[in-house]
């Protein structure tokens, strides 16, 4: 795993300090190759999962109503499965692009939300959990959230010491 430098308290004071941090950031960032492809190896798993329960369901409680305890734990296991598969599809493949002027995510190459960094009102930086550090971003009303990838907190890093002194 890789270890990211930037701090939480480093990136929120920058980010409260100035905007002009986030306006220095620029480039595309999304997940490393190893967790997307993760992601969808436990999309797949799930998918079939749901499948292959629904269909032993159907071929086991065609004869029988009303469900036995056994049909209504296959039940929850059909549905568990979905939604399992539905969470990991929604957290892979998302992309963030600085352009300097806005912040736009993207999920599967689609749009989701786009922030001019003009209408920020607040920024922070927070740790979650297994080291994750997240970036939240107020504007318009709204509460955004990324994880800092590593890419994004090497970026961060090369704005945050642009004369390269840091140790690699």
């Amino acid at each position: 795993m890789i270890e990211q430098k930037t701090s939480s308290s480093e990136m929120t004071a920058q980010l409260l300090d100035n905007l002009e941090f986030l306006r220095r950031i620029r480039g595309r960032f999304r997940n490393p190759m190893k967790d997307r492809i993760a992601c969808h190896f436990i999309v797949s798993f799930f998918g079939i999962a749901a499948v292959v329960f629904f269909y032993l369901l159907l071929l086991r409680t065609r004869s029988q109503l009303p469900f036995t305890n056994d049909d209504w734990a296959g039940v929850l296991i059909v549905f568990s499965s979905i939604g399992l598969a539905s969470f990991f599809w929604v957290n892979t493949d998302q992309e963030w692009h600085f352009t300097g002027l806005e912040i736009i995510a993207y999920r599967g190459g689609k749009l989701i939300w786009r922030i001019p960094i003009d209408s920020i009102t607040e920024a922070g930086a927070k740790r979650g959990s297994h080291n994750v550090l997240w970036m939240h971003l107020h504007a318009n009303g709204r509460k955004y959230s990324m994880p800092v990838v590593p890419e994004l907190s090497q970026e961060c890093q090369r704005v945050l010491d642009p004369t390269g002194a840091s140790e690699d």
